[in-house]
């Protein structure tokens, strides 16, 4: 619209004065002005008018330049004037009376939250309908109340009071305007729009409005005082979801909607605002379960509670309420709830009313626990302890960080391929931009390298309705490693490698869901970011680190019961051998086809839903080209004699191989196994399928004493066996002195030397990983070599660092290995023919010494002769056998000469106990 200036707008009254309706148009004019009142005519024309004006005022405009006169029109020019300028005031205080309306209301809420009593409880209840009907209060206070008043406030009326108390006339007529407003059409279709098109017949609650300044009607007492003993106002059930409009709005104002809502968005809120006046937080239940789920399967780090329940405005004692109420103890108090219960304790310490009611529920749990139970508590808390230590190593760090690349770039093919199947077998959306979200990883580790990408997935996280997933995203470690500060320090740079590609994976899932629903990553506010969103995007980064909770009911069972029963001291990580690693290596592989092609998942592929045939798809294709480049691996000059060797290097002089154990990164690892299983099965036994299934090759430990058995052939005592047991779980609790002592290595090569700790079972394990206390073990010989094993060599250096030092420092470990034991592995010669058991640790030591020559001396000789070479495996077993039965019978007489003493030992140890305890008998009586 064209406007005047202020020069314009005082000769413009002017004229009107002079143009009164009596008088004549050209009345009183002079030339000049007449010639100015032209020129304003042109400039205020109809059509400059009109040109800002909707089709309603457009129309209406029409109808009063048809009811006046032209010799009239500077008089209706005014009041037009008048009328816009009035317009853009009055659609600025309906504006107004909105953010008034809807800061008031939630105003209300928050302090019936905040500062729970009788009276804020009624006015927070109607607040939250103060809040949804802000917009219709705006359009009937402002449109119609307002300007019927302040007409009526021009008229003698101005002063006439209306009977019965309902003030002057100008503010009952208001009053009687703003409510027939709530039943004109437009007033019906706004409101049917806020409740989500009610069905008719339902009733509605009528809502007393509420003044600006956030004074709540008289009604509001009434409401406070029944709101304890009724349920929620009736609400109708409605058919729509929330207009996408409001929703953007209330999620601005931080009011948390579901992506999809069945129920009317009144009754939602009045609902949850109910719920969180009794006593318990917005959605209480639903918050309450998730975090209890998360502290059940230690999702959660109990140190990590004071954030989320202050960002959903719980309070402490509310939580321990809630925990002690909900969460039973029996028969959980052993498990992960005993040790989230003891942590809850130490966090609420400085809240004494919260503390009493866990302690209490504590109490009322273990009034009169059993002896075992305690037992097993005790066990279960030294455990954890042990289990958190054993993944100490910086070589252990390092090993995660190779495995975890290597799941995150084949996290991105998946991606990329699934998305490939999704825009062609599902038909959905753009193939290449689907096969772009493979992408997503790269994009989210260039933002873990940038300060403004970090800054912006902690903006995501901080916001409030993530913290129960970002509690979830940051807690649960992959090794199940649960323990007090000690522990936390001493995996810091593990703990360091697993937040980073959790974040790179939870960045990149959360990415591509956004952008499936047109959402822009970079720009979307973080509060409209749907709450599934964030807990897929956590579930993925979980299921990508290995660390996610097993899925089905079995599978959670199985692995709590490894726990309670005990049975981690043979595999100290079941969550991730069970829960993780296998289910991996199933989904990836050729039985994923199947899983691909089960008839629920092929029928959501032909209703339009191809999520899950695409996923199987893409997982069971990639398993099987990674079992395929395991085949050829396994077939190529790189492969050692052992499933999980790898071939790095070769000595001509030496014949000695250089071989990297891959036991380490699991589960890549067991591609190898299964690719040999298929080439080579004869050299496999019940070892090598014992290490791969219960992940025996990620930590050494205790679990290798049940190994050994399964291989042992000659038996041994159950005092061998206990020994070594407890001799091997001792030293898991000096694990994390191993990085020290390879790291000694590089300055004491000493240091490096393998020891045997056989003369000390139960001690040596222990000491033997702690800097110069482990060099007071004798020396490990081999029986295929005379060099000293394991000492830092020139040899075993890779890129000029020693090997014990490249180990911590990469997570590889490359060993040398000489030609017959090349050919002792590669025909699967069992290691009970080649080493002695005599049953006396000094004399296997040696005996095992004098061997060693004789063994370098003629071993590549067999090997190499024709005869040899012409026999069969099992053959070639029996001729490699006979060599070192050989070597160990003139290793024995050698003994004899050098050592007798210690053949004497030997003797002695080979009688039969009761031979032994008359032997005792008679040096007792020769003795006295």
């Amino acid at each position: 619209m064209t406007m005047l200036t202020a020069e314009e707008q005082t000769r413009l009254n002017e004229l009107e004065g002079k143009l009164s309706p009596k008088a004549p148009v050209a009345s009183n004019l002079s030339e000049d002005e007449q010639t100015r009142l032209t020129e304003l005519e042109r400039k205020f024309s109809p059509q400059a008018i009109t040109k800002g004006l909707s089709p309603q005022e457009d129309r209406r405009l029409n109808e009063l330049e048809g009811k006046e006169r032209y010799s009239a029109y500077q008089a209706v020019q005014g009041a037009i004037s008048d009328f816009f300028r009035g317009g853009v005031q009055q659609f600025k205080r309906i504006g107004e009376i909105y953010e008034q309306e809807r800061l008031s209301g939630r105003q209300a809420i928050e302090k019936s939250y905040q500062e729970p009593s009788l009276g804020n409880i009624g006015r927070g209840a109607l607040g939250v309908a103060q809040y949804v009907f802000s917009p219709v209060t705006a359009l009937g206070r402002g449109a119609i109340k307002e300007p019927v008043t302040e007409n009526l406030e021009r008229t003698p009326l101005k002063d006439v009071q209306v009977p019965l108390g309902q003030g002057t006339v100008p503010q009952f007529a208001g009053n009687m305007a703003e409510q027939g407003f709530y039943f004109t059409p437009v007033g019906q279709m706004v409101k049917a729009r806020m409740v989500l098109n009610a069905p008719s017949g339902a009733r509605v609650t009528q809502v007393m409005p509420i003044a600006g300044d956030g004074a709540v009607a008289k009604q509001g007492t009434t409401a406070a005082k029944t709101l304890e003993k009724e349920s929620p106002l009736p609400i109708p059930e409605v058919k729509q979801d929330i207009p996408e409009a409001l929703r953007q709005t209330l999620a601005g104002d931080g009011v948390a909607l579901k992506p999809q809502l069945s129920s009317n968005i009144v009754r939602d809120v009045t609902n949850a605002s109910y719920d969180y006046l009794r006593g318990n937080p917005d959605e209480s239940k639903r918050i309450f379960r998730r975090i209890a789920d998360g502290l059940s399967v230690g999702e959660i780090n109990p140190a990590m509670l004071p954030e989320i329940i202050e960002k959903y405005g719980i309070t402490p004692v509310q939580f321990a309420s809630m925990y002690r109420d909900t969460v039973s103890f029996g028969g959980r108090i052993l498990g992960y709830h005993g040790y989230a219960a003891r942590k809850l304790q130490q966090v609420f310490e400085s809240e004494p009313e919260a503390l009493a009611i866990l302690e209490g529920a504590m109490k009322a749990e273990s009034k009169t626990p059993l002896l075992t139970d305690r037992i097993i508590d005790a066990w279960s808390r030294l455990e954890n302890t042990r289990r958190g230590l054993l993944v100490t190593q910086v070589a252990t760090a390092m090993r995660n960080i190779v495995s975890q690349t290597g799941r995150l770039a084949l996290s991105s093919v998946d991606e990329a391929f699934q998305g490939v199947l999704r825009g062609t077998v599902g038909y959905q959306g753009n193939t290449l931009r689907e096969a772009e979200n493979g992408l997503n990883n790269l994009t989210a580790i260039y933002n873990r390298l940038s300060p403004t990408g970090r800054a912006r997935l902690d903006d995501i996280l901080e916001s409030g309705n993530a913290a129960v997933e970002k509690a979830r995203l940051l807690s649960q470690p992959v090794h199940e490693a649960v323990g007090g500060k000690v522990i936390d320090a001493f995996n810091f740079l593990n703990r360091a490698q697993e937040t980073v590609f959790r974040k790179i994976a939870f960045e990149a899932k959360l990415r591509e869901l956004l952008s499936r629903k047109g959402l822009d990553y970079a720009t979307v506010d973080p509060k409209h970011i749907p709450e599934d969103f964030l807990k897929e995007a956590v579930d993925y980064s979980l299921e990508m680190t290995f660390a996610a909770s097993p899925k089905s009911r079995a599978a959670k069972e199985f692995v709590n019961a490894w726990n309670k029963t005990g049975l981690t001291t043979i595999n100290p990580f079941p969550r991730f051998a069970f829960g993780n690693a296998l289910p991996f290596i199933k989904d990836f592989s050729p039985l994923g086809y199947l899983n691909a092609m089960r008839p629920e998942i092929i029928k959501e592929l032909a209703s339009g839903n191809p999520e899950r045939f695409v996923k199987a798809a893409s997982r069971a294709t990639l398993g099987t080209l990674m079992l395929d480049s395991a085949w050829r691996l396994r077939q190529s000059q790189y492969a050692g004699e052992k499933w999980y060797e790898i071939k790095t290097g070769y000595d001509p002089k030496t014949k000695e191989e250089k071989v990297i154990d891959a036991r380490a990164f699991a589960p890549f690892s067991a591609y190898l196994l299964m690719a040999e299983a298929f080439i080579h099965p004869e050299r496999l036994d019940a070892q090598d399928y014992a290490q791969a299934v219960i992940g025996m090759n990620r930590i050494a430990g205790t679990g290798l004493v049940a190994v050994d058995l399964l291989r042992a052939k000659s038996g041994e005592t159950a005092k061998d066996v206990v020994n070594k047991f407890v001799g091997a779980y001792i030293g898991s609790f000096s694990v994390p002195a191993r990085t020290v002592k390879d790291l000694y290595s590089g300055i004491d090569p000493e240091e490096g030397v393998y020891r045997d700790v056989k003369n000390d079972p139960v001690a040596g394990p222990f000491l033997q990983n702690i800097p110069e206390l482990s060099q007071m073990f004798p020396e490990s010989p081999s029986p295929y070599t005379t060099k000293r094993q394991g000492k830092p060599t020139a040899e075993q250096s890779i890129m000029g660092i020693p090997a014990p030092v490249f180990r911590q420092m990469t997570g590889f470990y490359q060993n040398l290995k000489p030609e017959v034991k090349q050919e002792v592995d590669k025909i699967g010669v069992d290691y009970t023919s080649v080493y002695p058991r005599t049953g006396v640790a000094d004399a296997d030591r040696k005996l095992i010494e004098f061997m060693a020559p004789i063994v370098e001396r003629y071993g590549p000789a067999l090997i190499e002769s024709k005869q040899y070479q012409s026999l069969a495996l099992p053959g070639k077993r029996l001729a490699m056998g006979q060599l070192f039965k050989e070597a160990r019978a003139e290793a024995r007489r050698v003994l004899n000469v050098k050592h007798p003493d210690l053949s004497l030992q030997i003797a002695v140890e080979g009688m039969s106990d009761d031979a032994k305890e008359l032997m005792r008998q008679m040096q007792e009586t020769k003795g006295r």
